[in-house]
């Protein structure tokens, strides 16, 4: 009969232990970046999030540029916001089931609202890596560029003219929001999470352009660097 009580003693302590162990991992802090720093202009964007970890928006602290974004089911818009307040371009990115752009639409505006110019972009998966992307614009041929990937990383990316770029990458390092490809994007109002998702951090270019990168206590990119040339400060908000 011992038995019988010893075994589900047992038990609950392995499941309160587990329980704890859970705990202990939730406690970890999400950290996002709040605050983004151009070293070689000195301007600086404050950015926001909404409830559920999205981008909300992205403001220049000078007040001459803000970028918005908006959510509505597998659609998101996001528009920037000259320094007169009057919009200056619009993308609109529509995501598959993965969660992945598979097609943006990009418009420029002039000072009336009117349109000047829109292109789009259509992109292909095999699940998470993007395979193929395909420029369009009125009166002009689709122009495809062809991404091949290994150990989990768009190593190569080839144009329609054939011209080939490599890519390389920290082996050692996981990849994570700061990296140079997720800053140049965002200026421009998208997400190049939503499009490119590699294993590990981005490091540059074979044979020129090499990004490094330093990293807060929990692990957090606060610098990035061109060429041993500072580009990037970042701030983070940790809840």
């Amino acid at each position: 009969m011992k038995l019988l009580f010893i075994l589900p003693a047992f038990l609950l302590i392995v499941a309160a232990t587990g329980c704890r162990k859970d705990k202990d991992k939730e406690k970890k802090p999400v950290c996002r970046i709040s605050r983004i720093t151009d070293a070689i202009t000195g301007l600086s964007h404050t950015v926001t999030y909404n409830t559920e970890g999205g981008y909300q928006t992205i403001k220049r602290e000078d007040g001459k540029n803000t970028i918005s974004f908006e959510y509505n089911g597998n659609t998101i818009v996001s528009r920037i916001y000259d320094a007169s307040n009057k919009l200056s371009r619009r993308n609109t990115m529509v995501l598959n089931s993965k969660g992945m752009i598979w097609f943006h639409l990009g418009e420029l505006f002039d000072g009336s609202g009117n349109i000047t110019s829109n292109w789009s972009y259509t992109y292909e998966y095999n699940e998470e890596q993007v395979i193929k992307s395909t420029y369009n614009i009125v009166g002009t041929t689709p122009r495809p560029t062809i991404y091949t990937w290994n150990s989990g990383n768009n190593t190569e990316v080839t144009d329609d003219i054939g011209r080939t770029t490599y890519y390389e990458y920290y082996t050692d390092k996981t990849d994570q929001q700061g990296n140079y490809w997720n800053l140049r994007f965002l200026y421009f109002g998208i997400d190049q999470r939503l499009i490119t998702r590699t294993e590990n951090l981005f490091k540059g270019f074979r044979g020129y352009d090499q990004f490094s990168y330093e990293f807060d206590n929990q692990g957090n990119i606060t610098t990035v660097k061109e060429d041993g040339q500072l580009i990037y400060t970042l701030q983070y908000v940790c809840n």
